[in-house]
């Protein structure tokens, strides 16, 4: 015997008394086909739209020391740079890059398995090839002029000093958005 349960019977009960079992049970309404036009236009409904998904850039932060990429991390979902990878050596970093392209790639030269310039030059463009990522950014204790200059001929497109400036940072996630 099949349990159908009608408006009636809803009204009788009380509702700590609604069993709510019957209440997903196949009625005859959703048996019933004959609502289907054939003919009838198969464009969505306005209700059934949605909007775009937003395009999530994808990042990668390498750096040795676990509380500047957890920093970088809040700093970069705070820019709605969403997809974020971590890597704490360079081998980590050289293997990430080689399966995903990201967009921002933040490198600290301070490595502690690879010279750090050797891994930003990798990532960076060259005459020879492209770029693994559109942007580089590299961080490092002690930045000197000279280390800017090397940088900027790596690829790099900002520069900055550790411990990182919140507006400097800021100010250099937003030009990469």
């Amino acid at each position: 015997m099949s349990a159908i349960l009608t408006s009636r019977d809803l009204t009788q009960r009380h509702d700590k008394d609604v069993d709510l079992d019957l209440l997903s049970a196949p009625s005859a309404v959703d048996r019933r086909t004959d609502y289907f036009d054939a003919k009838g236009d198969t464009q969505p409904s306005i209700l059934e739209w949605t909007a775009p998904e937003p395009q999530l850039i994808h990042a990668l932060i390498i750096d040795p020391d676990r509380e500047s990429r957890f920093y970088l991390r809040a700093k970069l979902v705070m820019a709605n740079l969403m997809q974020t990878d971590e890597a704490a050596t360079g081998g980590e970093a050289i293997y990430l890059l080689k399966t995903r392209r990201y967009k921002l790639v933040i490198l600290d030269l301070d490595l502690p398995d690879m010279d750090g310039w050797q891994l930003a030059s990798h990532v960076g463009m060259s005459d020879s090839r492209r770029a693994l990522a559109n942007h580089l950014l590299v961080t490092r204790h002690k930045l000197s002029w000279m280390d800017e200059l090397k940088s900027r001929r790596a690829g790099a497109s900002h520069c900055l000093r550790k411990p990182l400036h919140p507006v400097e940072l800021a100010t250099a996630l937003r030009s990469f958005g």
